[in-house]
């Protein structure tokens, strides 16, 4: 899903998209965009 979200928006920061790096740098892996959470908000 983070990885589909990532071609439809061109967003392909390595923070959301890359593991063996975001798991190095990040405590929580792979992170979501903030707009992809949005997106799942019912209106």
């Amino acid at each position: 899903m983070i990885n589909g979200f990532a071609d439809v928006t061109k967003d392909h920061q390595w923070i959301h998209v890359t593991l063996s790096v975001g798991g190095k740098e990040s405590p929580f892996k792979i992170r979501a965009q903030g707009f992809l959470t949005l997106s799942l908000i019912p209106i």
